[in-house]
């Protein structure tokens, strides 16, 4: 009965909220990952001989074969490992029990750019858009497709909307910058290059990136300065 109405909760009630006023939407994941955390540590507790995310995802499906959040980040781990087939699978039956699961849906979109089906990928990174209209991570992702269909200032524009909705999203600040420049406008892409730099000062590639844009423009004391600060980092102490 547990696992009964564990299931209910995740599969059914996102379904009823989520693509409403944001607010309830906030509630709605804030709920659910609070929920779901409970679930894994009871359990956790009964079964000590869980080692990873991987094990207690899939316990938990056993116990909840309807647990959408438990499918999609199941597959977020096989996604990660290569395994994308697998993961498509699994992001599917997520949204078999919860339609309008944003994270799914844009996973399901990641799914489709890495295989370079670009015109789905926009499709599910659109959907998962529109059921979290705030989900900057989405904008970030569709920005990073646009950049592979050539559509550059569109990318610029699903950037800049992430980094409105989530001012600390680093690769969305990085990824801006490097639009920029593959327009040749490196003067503007500067500054969130810098923000990236700000947000993440050990990253070498950032660095070196803003290096390069510094050149570019004449700034040659400034490009040495983070060339030199990029070494370093790669480096190490």
């Amino acid at each position: 009965m547990p696992s009964l109405s564990f299931s209910l909760l995740t599969g059914y009630f996102p379904v009823f909220l989520i693509g409403r006023k944001r607010e309830w939407g906030k509630f709605v994941y804030g709920f659910l990952v609070l929920l779901l955390s409970f679930y894994a540590v009871s359990v956790l507790t009964r079964v000590p001989v869980w080692k990873d995310d991987k094990t207690i995802y899939t316990d938990i499906l056993k116990k909840s074969p309807e647990a959408g959040i438990a499918y999609n980040g199941l597959g977020n781990i096989l996604m990660e490992e290569g395994r994308l087939d697998e993961a498509e699978e699994l992001f599917g039956r997520a949204l078999t029990f919860m339609p309008d699961y944003p994270e799914a849906l844009n996973n399901m979109g990641l799914i489709y750019g890495r295989r370079g089906h670009l015109e789905d990928a926009v499709r599910y990174i659109k959907k998962s858009i529109q059921a979290k209209p705030w989900y900057a991570k989405a904008y970030n992702n569709l920005g990073v497709i646009c950049m592979l269909q050539g559509q550059t200032r569109e990318a610029i524009a699903q950037f800049r909307e992430a980094v409105r909705l989530e001012p600390e999203l680093v690769r969305a600040y990085f990824s801006m910058g490097k639009a920029y420049m593959s327009l040749g406008e490196f003067d503007k892409a500067i500054a969130p290059i810098s923000q990236a730099v700000r947000l993440d000062p050990e990253n070498a590639l950032y660095h070196g990136s803003l290096g390069m844009a510094y050149r570019e423009i004449g700034l040659l004391a400034e490009a040495e300065r983070e060339f030199r600060v990029a070494d370093e980092l790669e480096i190490g102490p």
